[in-house]
């Protein structure tokens, strides 16, 4: 037995949904007073109604999908048979019930192709004697899922010759479409819900740091705008984000429409898991790499936040934009243009082609090649920008080391070779040189410093487009300050406790303790703004709750005493208004005592930690 190969009847589609019927011949019978000609639908329904089911049985056939689906353009396949080595011909009926004595056709449908049912499709149903029926099922809007049946008719020779009734789920195109909007809506806001929320909510930096700037935050009329989730590390819009989202969007889409269509689950095509691919590793690499060129060293920006210089946080609290995705630092980027229109035209491709091709979608290499080039040519371009920030970094950090060059060089009264290089032995410092004297010394540190801070100013204004008070860039030395100690064992990590800002004073200390003092922590606050308040770092490991003691307005400390071992033993705090009660255990080998002197207050700590706080000294400064 043979095959007649792919053959087509009809030539138009309407929007209506194709579907195909595979159907097994077990026997074939003349049927000669039924002609398969018959043009009238509704006569040539009759005719085999009234004089070929009757005398004729049923042959072999059933869906190959749970579902057929009726409008789109998706595809579904049913079963249908063959003749020896002659043509068949299939004719389809839509039927109002399957009682074959008093059912009637509602309408004939297109048959589009018949051809040898593929090997091992459905179980039964073999090339050798069944073939593949492709045909329209009209549209019916309600409900996403209804039952309707259908009458297959085999013709040889322009007789029929066999009949088969499918009763068949048929699914709704528009409600599935309905459906998969409803789903992807609801993906949607509720992730822009929680960007909202997270955007929306008050930072507790806002009140720790006066120089914090907030990001605007998302009103509900921004809900419907998608440029948020495509948002950055630093708020701004990404390109490689915005891939992966249209990409997941579309797939997720297109599956969840077949499954509500026909009830199956599609593989992915190697083209479309390669674009998933490029987008989100392009994402993840572009992040990197802008962080990596649009950053600077931590130690640099933390030296310009003490400074007033930078605020507390650097994202940009305007939020994403759709210029973003084509702008880059007030620069329009081709690089980006070029991601965006190769992005959407595939993904044009990908609606064209529909469910149906989610398997078997291809991009030509080239076009996936030009793809996957777009993005290395676009982290090419973050990775070529000039280098003015990383030059930038680089002034800062010599300016950090310059700074603490002068500082050394006052403290100690001494002053720089041409170098810029210290002695190699620094004197002991003498406190009762006046700090004026100490600085006319160190003539050469404070310029190097100053030249650099000019130079800074600068590149910060020309860089970065941010305003500067050269004041602010002005060398802290430490005026008036001196450290007591540190007194106790040897060992651990060296910390330091101490504010930069002039204006802040201690508003409360932490102390963890038990045999031994553990940890220490202290909060800074504003004299005379409430909203102000600093936690600065815990140095120990002390878990258990601290003791705190808390400073009234006006109060400040004067005096630590404590005793010492290997560790910290114990310490007493004593203000200009009370002495607080001990904390720590009773042992020490040898005691310590740190005085304030008239018009002085303690600051900071400095010392080193391990698991208790090995050795403490104190930090003091004039009351100011």
């Amino acid at each position: 037995m043979s095959l007649l190969p792919f053959r087509v009847v009809g030539t138009k589609i309407p929007w209506t949904i194709l579907a195909f019927i595979v159907v097994s011949f077990n026997s074939v019978h003349a049927a000669e007073n039924v002609s398969c000609n018959i043009s009238d639908p509704e006569e040539m329904f009759s005719s085999i109604r009234d004089h070929f089911i009757k005398t004729h049985g049923a042959i072999n056939a059933q869906p190959v999908t749970t579902f057929l689906e009726s409008g789109g353009d998706g595809v579904v396949f049913h079963q249908a048979a063959t003749g020896d080595n002659k043509p068949i011909k299939i004719r389809i009926f839509e039927t109002n019930g399957a009682d074959l004595n008093s059912f009637q056709s509602k309408d004939e449908l297109p048959v589009l192709s018949v051809e040898p049912a593929p090997d091992k499709l459905v179980t039964g149903y073999r090339p050798s004697d069944s073939v593949l029926t492709r045909f329209e099922i009209p549209e019916k809007t309600w409900p996403l899922w209804h039952y309707r049946t259908f009458l297959v008719v085999g013709c040889l020779d322009n007789q029929v010759t066999s009949w088969a009734l499918i009763r068949a789920r048929v699914s709704s195109g528009l409600m599935t479409g309905a459906a998969c909007a409803v789903v992807a809506l609801f993906a949607y806001f509720v992730a822009m819900s929680a960007v909202r929320r997270v955007r929306n909510e008050p930072s507790p930096l806002a009140t720790k740091y006066p120089a914090f700037r907030g990001i605007r935050t998302i009103d509900f009329k921004q809900l419907f705008n998608p440029i948020h989730l495509t948002a950055n590390a630093f708020h701004q819009a990404s390109v490689q984000k915005l891939q992966v989202l249209l990409f997941s969007f579309l797939v997720g889409w297109m599956l969840l429409a077949l499954v509500l269509s026909r009830a199956v689950l599609s593989d992915l095509s190697v083209t479309i898991v390669t674009l998933l691919g490029i987008s989100g590793v392009g994402a993840a690499v572009a992040q990197g790499a802008s962080s990596t060129k649009d950053r600077l060293g931590f130690e640099n920006w933390v030296l310009l936040v003490k400074k007033g210089i930078f605020p507390i946080n650097e994202v940009n609290p305007v939020g994403p934009r759709w210029r973003d995705l084509v702008i880059t630092n007030r620069e329009f980027d081709v690089y980006k243009l070029q991601m965006l229109i190769f992005t959407f035209a595939v993904a044009a491709a990908l609606v064209v082609g529909g469910t149906s091709n989610l398997s078997t979608f291809t991009v030509p290499e080239t076009l996936l090649g030009i793809l996957g080039l777009s993005q290395v040519v676009y982290l090419g371009g973050i990775l070529a920008r000039p280098p003015s920030l990383g030059d930038l970094d680089t002034a800062i950090g010599d300016l950090r080391k310059a700074e603490q060059t002068a500082r050394d060089a006052v403290t100690h009264n001494v002053d720089v070779d041409a170098d810029g290089n210290l002695p190699t032995t620094l004197p002991t410092p003498d406190p009762n040189i006046p700090l004026e004297l100490r600085k006319k010394t160190a003539t050469k540190a404070l310029q190097r410093y100053s030249q650099l801070a000019d130079r800074v100013q600068l590149m910060v204004e020309s860089t970065l487009e941010i305003v500067v008070d050269r004041r602010k860039l002005d060398p802290d030395l430490g005026e008036g300050r001196r450290v007591l100690g540190p007194e106790g064992g040897s060992g651990g990590v060296a910390f330091s406790i101490d504010t930069a800002d002039e204006v802040l004073e201690i508003g409360a200390i932490r102390v963890w303790s038990g045999a031994f003092v553990d940890a220490i922590q202290i909060v800074y606050r504003h004299p005379t703004n409430t909203g102000i308040v600093i936690e600065g770092s815990k140095y120990g490991r002390g878990s258990s709750n601290p003791n705190e003691i808390e400073l009234v307005k006006g109060e400040f400390i004067t005096r630590v005493i404590g005793k010492v071992g290997d560790f910290v033993d114990s310490i007493v705090f004593q203000s200009n208004l009370q002495t607080f009660p001990r904390m720590g255990g009773s042992d020490g080998e040898r005691e310590f005592d740190y005085r304030c002197e008239q018009g002085e207050e303690v600051i900071g700590f400095e010392g080193r930690f391990g698991d208790h706080i090995v050795a403490l000294g104190v930090i003091i400064r004039p009351r100011r």
